[in-house]
């Protein structure tokens, strides 16, 4: 007997494979509703999102479906009616949580719809003294007043019209 050849009567056990050259292909790109509305969220720099900023990618309907799907995928949060926004991984734990937080993004929301952020009276009187206890910061005060509250995970954030001065 000879040197092993890698033949069996004849048959070569191992043919020459012909090298397989991956040839990088654009993958591409979904055009449904869906995926428009998760791009044009993270394309955004602000974290709030409203819903009418959205028509442009379809019927109402159909960006309402899309979002909604979203929120079920834990893609995107519903922080109040027709106001959305990004979510993150901790760092630690696979915990989704907001980018920031819901007092953050309730002033954001009160920019977006044109009013004008105040102190409330508890911050006032914290800040000249007449109190010691801190506001806690669930009360967003404007200078109009905004039907709408913002929640997330038991978190609420309210808003109330303040007089000037």
């Amino acid at each position: 007997m000879g040197q092993y050849s890698g033949q069996l009567n004849g048959v070569n056990l191992y043919p020459k494979r012909s090298v397989l050259v991956h040839k990088p292909t654009a993958v591409p790109r979904s055009n449904t509703v869906k995926d428009s509305v998760l791009r044009s969220i993270r394309a955004r720099k602000v974290l709030v999102i409203l819903r009418a900023e959205l028509e442009g990618l379809g019927s109402e309907r159909q960006v309402t479906r899309a979002l909604r799907q979203l929120v079920d995928e834990s893609k995107i949060a519903q922080i109040g009616r027709g106001v959305y926004t990004r979510l993150q991984k901790t760092k630690y734990a696979d915990y989704l949580v907001l980018e920031k937080t819901l007092t953050e993004l309730a002033y954001d929301f009160a920019r977006k719809k044109g009013a004008e952020i105040r102190l409330t009276k508890e911050e006032k009187d914290w800040i000249s003294g007449r109190s010691t206890q801190m506001p806690m910061g669930n009360i967003v005060a404007l200078d109009r007043q905004i039907n709408q509250k913002l929640r997330f995970r038991g978190g609420q954030v309210r808003f109330e019209k303040v007089p000037e001065g």
